[in-house]
């Protein structure tokens, strides 16, 4: 994970988005669950 923000949707609701180190992003509702966790430290 490169870059965490929030946003604010089309139709008003909050969202995480998250981009990738390895290119590319997605947006999550807030709400959702996010596992996040280095990937070195399993």
């Amino acid at each position: 994970m490169k870059i965490t923000r929030t946003d604010i949707g089309a139709m008003g609701g909050l969202s995480v988005v998250v981009t990738w180190e390895e290119g590319g992003a997605d947006r999550f509702r807030a709400g959702d669950e996010l596992p996040v966790s280095d990937p070195d430290s399993t």
